[in-house]
């Protein structure tokens, strides 16, 4: 668990992370993963009563040639406003990605950034997106717009995606970014003849239907238990219709039911809707 100096600003960091240094006076906060470049950094500033996220953000943003924007919007995620960033640092002979989420509490503007060199953001980006998503703050409530599905199944909906189909079908999700830059989660829902684990369900599906996909490529998978619930999840590239996309799906077996949750978008699109999309994956679970 993290908690800010003025203790108005707590986090879940998931493993492997763990803590690594803090620098000025508790007001930088380093999380590390083992024999690796991730980082997870919290960054708390001292701000006026009448500052805005907006005026916050302004202030507070990285810029410069060497600084290659990806995605910026706000959005509000249980009750708190918060400002998305997805970027690329360049260097001579380095590329280090970026996400940074800004928000504000009553004493303090915070800045949550996990980055890496780009061969291994996608490593980590499942467990640091997650440490995110447990973000509180003195004005955090648990609202969230969940669609409650009649499969007995439900799934938090998180801006920019936005419902596009029926509840009694599998529901389908897009958001929307720009004009022409999309992003898709789909849902399957798959009845299975015998008790299976998670991990045999995602091997599976890999070997029945992702490895069929034109240009098919796995570049990263793993697990996690997250609120009790058990999940593999893997990431990918494939070919279709002349574009390149990429994937991330999330595995779940609940009593004779197995379940892909997949976030879909073209290479040059993902990374545009890709922590919304980590908190919507995850959030799925059985109706209780």
């Amino acid at each position: 668990m993290f908690f800010s100096p003025s203790g108005d600003l707590v986090l879940t960091i998931f493993d492997p992370f763990t803590k690594y240094t803090e620098m000025n006076d508790q007001e930088v906060t380093v999380f590390k993963a083992p024999r690796s470049r991730a980082i997870i950094q919290i960054a708390s500033f001292e701000t006026p009563k009448n500052l805005t996220l907006e005026d916050f953000v302004q202030i507070a943003a990285p810029s410069g040639e060497n600084i290659e924007n990806k995605a910026s919007f706000f959005f509000d995620y249980n009750s708190m406003k918060l400002h998305y960033r997805r970027f690329t640092m360049k260097s001579d002979n380095s590329r280090l990605e970026f996400l940074q989420l800004y928000c504000l509490s009553d004493s303090a503007g915070y800045i949550l950034s996990y980055f890496a060199p780009e061969e291994e953001f996608f490593k980590y980006m499942v467990t640091a997106y997650l440490s995110f998503a447990s973000l509180k703050t003195g004005e955090t409530r648990e609202h969230q717009e969940t669609l409650r599905s009649e499969k007995g199944y439900s799934i938090d909906i998180v801006s920019p995606f936005k419902v596009t189909s029926h509840e009694s079908e599998s529901p389908s999700f897009v958001a929307h970014y720009g004009q022409n830059h999309l992003g898709y989660i789909q849902i399957l829902d798959e009845a299975l003849n015998k008790d299976i684990s998670v991990q045999q369900y995602a091997a599976l599906m890999e070997k029945n239907g992702l490895k069929q996909l034109n240009g098919y490529a796995c570049h990263e998978q793993g697990g996690l238990i997250l609120k009790g619930h058990e999940y593999s999840w893997r990431f990918f590239h494939f070919n279709s219709a002349g574009d390149t996309y990429s994937c991330l799906q999330a595995y779940s077996v609940f009593g004779k039911h197995g379940y892909v949750v997949s976030y879909l978008a073209r290479v040059e699109d993902f990374d545009l809707f890709d922590f919304p999309a980590v908190l919507m994956l995850f959030s799925f679970k059985p109706l209780l």
